[in-house]
């Protein structure tokens, strides 16, 4: 059998790799050790992709991936059930942040995943604090440190501090933390199915089985509502609204990181002609007539 991998030679089965049982599990088979060795080894530059929160085609990731990471040598695509997808690099490759942890290069068979490695932000975070020691005990407050962000220890942006951590997808995920008894929301990227009632990643807000009655009662703005930087209430933050009667567990819109909107072209009204302009229009087009 050829390698489907160019410039790998196939692996190659020799006598007694394929074990057929006798007695009870008479009708079955087993693979030797020695043969489990040289196919798990095949898939040793590879990861598991899946994307939260929507369906995606299996040529849209294909070119998207290949142009954001822009690898050295080929990588080869292959879709799995559940909506994982492998991706295998035929030269050796740096990650910045592995995928989720499986077994064999592999997902479950079914389709949950238990860890993955998430972007997160703590925003209003004082830029004196943004030191590795400390960014990194805040990380590991949310789950397990895999990454600080090249341009919060670099103090290129200080909106907010950037870390990768893995977490775990079958617990709550943390609200907030707090450093100096100053409580610091944790917003998340990528989580678009992060329930922001119970924390859990597996359904939204308005399907969560743990959503209490809602009341409308009035209590002073949420410590994460602020500005990220001054410590003011953000534009448009109300003081009062519907908020469960129980103790506030933290989570808001402000949880989940949102994409920033596409701009749309502007339409400018030129004699009788709509002009269209965009990013990458000549300013001079409003010239023409």
């Amino acid at each position: 059998m050829a390698s489907p991998w160019p410039d790998e030679e196939p692996v190659e089965v020799e006598e007694g790799d394929i074990i057929h049982l006798t007695g009870e599990a008479a009708g079955d088979i087993t693979l030797s050790q020695n043969l489990h060795t040289k196919l798990d080894k095949q898939w040793g530059q590879t990861v598991v992709v899946k994307v939260f929160g929507r369906r995606i085609g299996f040529r849209t990731i294909n070119d998207r991936l290949q142009a954001l990471w822009n690898p050295r040598g080929a990588m080869k695509f292959v879709d799995l059930e559940h909506d994982f997808f492998i991706v295998k690099f035929m030269e050796e490759a740096v990650f910045c942040i592995g995928g989720p942890e499986v077994d064999k290069g592999v997902p479950p068979s079914h389709g949950q995943l238990t860890q993955v490695v998430v972007w997160i932000r703590f925003p209003g975070l004082p830029i004196a604090r943004y030191h590795s020691r400390i960014l990194a005990a805040l990380g590991n407050l949310v789950g397990t440190l895999a990454k600080i962000d090249e341009a919060t220890l670099l103090l290129h942006r200080g909106k907010y501090a950037r870390l990768a951590v893995e977490v775990h997808l079958r617990k709550p995920m943390r609200s907030t933390v707090e450093l100096d008894d100053e409580q610091l929301c944790v917003a998340y990227e990528g989580l678009s199915m992060l329930c922001l009632n119970c924390g859990m990643v597996s359904h939204v807000k308005n399907a969560c089985p743990q959503r209490p009655p809602v009341t409308t009662i009035t209590a002073p703005p949420s410590a994460c509502a602020v500005g990220e930087t001054t410590g003011q209430p953000k534009a448009g933050a109300s003081t009062t609204g519907d908020i469960p009667t129980s103790p506030s567990n933290g989570y808001g819109p402000w949880t989940v990181v949102q994409p920033y909107p596409q701009r749309l072209p502007r339409q400018t009204q030129v004699g009788r002609q709509t002009v269209s302009s965009s990013k990458g229009g000549s300013r001079f087009t409003l010239m023409l007539v």
